[in-house]
C-alpha cells in the first residue's frame, strides 16, 4: 500500500509559534486559535479569541496543520482552510507546514487524515514520557509518515465525505435543539446578544454543539457559523 515510510521532519516545517502579548490600545485585533476552537472536521477557517498585537509576523497560512502539544488520549488536530483576516496559532500547539508546494492541498489532506486515525494516534501517543501528556518537537520529528500511492484519492474522498456526514449531523443537532426550546423563554424574545465566536456582530441564532445537543445553544452570527463547525 505504501512506497516508503518517511519522518515527519522529511515532509514539514515543524513551527513553534511565538507568544502572543495582547497590546489592547495600540494592536491590531486578530485572532488567535487554540484547540478547543479546532473543527471536528474538514478545514478550519477564522476562529478564535480576539487579541490586539503589534507584531504582524508568522501568521497561519493555509494548509497548515495545527497539533495541540498536549494529547493523553488524543493528540486534536486542524488543517487550516482559506483565510482572509491573519491567524494566529497559541503557544500550545505546533504548526507542520508543507516543505513542498507542490500538491500541497492533497498531501496536507492526506497528512490531517493520517494524523488523526487511529494509527496516527497511536504514534503519536507513543512518544509521550511524561505524565502531563506533552510531546516534543524533537520527538515530533521522528513520527513516521507512510508515504502514499494508490490510496491518495482515497483519502483526500474520505477526508470530503466526513465532511458531509458532520455537516448533517450538526443539522440534525439542531433540528433536536429547535424541539426542546419550546419551553425556553429567552429563545422566544429572539434577544441574543453578540456574537460569542467573534464578539463584534449581532447573533443571529443559537448555534447547538454537536456532542451536547440538549444543551441550550451559543449566540453566533451567520458569518461565524458558516467558518466553524463544533
Amino acid at each position: 500500500m505504501y512506497n516508503i515510510m518517511m519522518k515527519l521532519e522529511d515532509i514539514v516545517d515543524i513551527i513553534i509559534p511565538k507568544k502572543i502579548e495582547n497590546q489592547e490600545r495600540e494592536g491590531k485585533e486578530v485572532l488567535v486559535i487554540s484547540q478547543t476552537n479546532f473543527a471536528t472536521s474538514s478545514y478550519t477557517t477564522e476562529c478564535g479569541k480576539l487579541k490586539s498585537i503589534n507584531n504582524l509576523k508568522n501568521s497561519l497560512k493555509q494548509f497548515d496543520i495545527l497539533i495541540g502539544k498536549y494529547g493523553k488520549p488524543i493528540f486534536k488536530i486542524a488543517i487550516i482552510g482559506e483565510i482572509h483576516e491573519p491567524l494566529y496559532a497559541q503557544t500550545t500547539l505546533y504548526i507542520l507546514r508543507q516543505k513542498s508546494i507542490e500538491e500541497i492541498e492533497n498531501n496536507s489532506i492526506f497528512l490531517y487524515m493520517y494524523l488523526k486515525s487511529d494509527k496516527g494516534q497511536k504514534e503519536l501517543n507513543n512518544l509521550l514520557k511524561t505524565k502531563a501528556g506533552t510531546i516534543s518537537k524533537t520527538d515530533l520529528k521522528e513520527i513516521p509518515i507512510p508515504m502514499f500511492d494508490k490510496i491518495k484519492s482515497q483519502v483526500v474522498g474520505h477526508f470530503y465525505h466526513e465532511e458531509r456526514l458532520c455537516n448533517e449531523i450538526q443539522e440534525v443537532s439542531i433540528r433536536i435543539n429547535t424541539l426542546h426550546q419550546v419551553f425556553d423563554d429567552k429563545v422566544k424574545g429572539l434577544d441574543l446578544g453578540m456574537c460569542k465566536m467573534c464578539n463584534s456582530i449581532p447573533a443571529t441564532h443559537l448555534r447547538v454543539d454537536t456532542w451536547q445537543p440538549l444543551k441550550r445553544g451559543i449566540p453566533i452570527c451567520d458569518i461565524c457559523s458558516k467558518h466553524i463547525m463544533f
